[in-house]
């Protein structure tokens, strides 16, 4: 009886990484038709490459990763949507980062520790 109850936990362990093994690489093959077919292509060559990959160990959440975060900096989108604003994203943080030019003496913007 025992070793029966080892072998169904065995059988159902495999049976669910396929299952999610399945479903990384449907999300993945989602993600590369969104790029490569319907022509939402990213401005950083390299993100065509991330998002697919994500998706293979993320599964849905990369897919709705890509929708929310990745489809609105491609071109196609932005034209559709009539985005016309240039301004820089939440996450974008040069000024603060830039802000003190060498030679200035104090600088009121704050430093993050250790630089």
């Amino acid at each position: 009886m025992n070793m029966g109850v080892a072998r169904m936990a065995r059988v159902w362990l495999v049976v669910l990484s396929w299952c999610g093994l399945a479903l990384g690489f449907i999300s993945a093959a989602w993600v590369v038709v969104e790029v490569f077919v319907r022509r939402y292509r990213q401005p950083m060559p390299i993100m065509e490459a991330v998002w697919p990959i994500t998706g293979l160990y993320f599964g849905p959440a990369a897919v709705w990763g890509s929708h929310r975060f990745g489809r609105p900096m491609t071109r196609r989108w932005q034209a559709s949507h009539n985005y016309t604003s240039r301004r820089k994203p939440r996450w974008a943080f040069d000024e603060l980062t830039f802000h003190c030019v060498p030679g200035r003496r104090r600088c009121g913007a704050r430093r993050p520790a250790g630089v």
